[in-house]
This record gives structure tokens, C-alpha cells and sequence, in this order.
């Protein structure tokens, strides 16, 4: 019985991986198709929005500022980043595979980070929603933040 269940844990552990290896790397080649597409257009529109609801806050005008100087070493930053992502599921699941379990701490690393870039801008983003939705499809919006985050 307890060979069965450690067998079992260690199973859906790298099943897991498995998992999580491949839709972190779909989303970082998402992320690289959107990047080699429109370049860093995308951004332009995402600070005018800021920057209309938050024309006091020196974080939001800097950075706005910064994107507009720097747009290059910016898609390079997105770039690099979205392929040491790519590297690190790939060396994830080679050991979810072969169960060598530091090969999954690059990723885990990584995805932890992605995770408190999603938090921020989940929060900034429903600050700027609470004065444009109704109460309740703010909640709906804050339910289902959390639940991707």
C-alpha cells in the first residue's frame, strides 16, 4: 500500500509538470508570436489606457516614458525571457521524465515570478474596471483573476 500510493503521488507529479510544462510553454510562444508580430505596439495602447486613469502617478508616466524610448531592448527583455521560459519546460520535462526532480526548479522559479506579474496587473487592472463595470461583474472579473492567478 504505501509502495501504490508513492508510486501514485510520484505519477501525478510528473503528470503534472507535464501539464504545466506545456501550456507555460504555448503561452511563452504565445507571447514571442505577439512580440515577432506587432512588436511593442501592444504596450502603447496598454499605457494610454493607464495613463488616462492614473495621470498622477509618477510609476505609470516613467514607465510609459521608458517603453517609448527604449522599445527595442524592450522586445529583446520579451524575447529573451519568453525563451529561457521555453528552456526551462523543456528541461522540466525532461526531468518529470527521467524524475530528476532540480531540473523542475528553474521552472519553478519562473513561473512564480509570472505569477506576481499576474497579481499586479490584476490588481491595477481591476482598480481601473471598478469605475467603468458594475459591482457585480467586478466580482465575477475578481473571482476569475484569481482563479487563472
Amino acid at each position: 500500500m504505501v509502495l501504490m500510493e508513492s508510486y501514485l503521488f510520484c505519477a501525478s507529479v510528473r503528470l503534472g509538470v507535464l501539464v504545466i510544462c506545456t501550456a507555460a510553454a504555448l503561452k511563452s510562444t504565445l507571447i514571442m508570436w505577439l512580440i515577432f508580430s506587432d512588436g511593442t505596439s501592444f504596450l502603447f495602447g496598454l499605457f494610454r489606457i493607464l495613463e488616462t486613469h492614473y495621470k498622477t502617478s509618477t510609476i505609470i508616466k516613467e514607465s510609459a516614458t521608458w517603453v517609448e524610448q527604449y522599445p527595442k531592448e524592450l522586445m529583446m527583455f520579451f524575447q529573451l525571457y519568453s525563451i529561457c521560459h521555453i528552456g526551462t519546460c523543456i528541461l522540466a520535462a525532461h526531468g518529470a521524465y527521467k524524475l530528476k526532480k532540480y531540473h523542475v526548479i528553474p521552472l519553478a522559479v519562473l513561473e512564480f515570478f509570472y505569477t506576481v506579474q499576474v497579481v499586479v496587473l490584476a490588481v491595477i487592472s481591476l482598480r481601473i474596471a471598478r469605475h467603468i463595470l458594475p459591482l457585480a461583474t467586478l466580482i465575477l472579473l475578481t473571482l476569475g483573476l484569481t482563479f487563472y492567478a
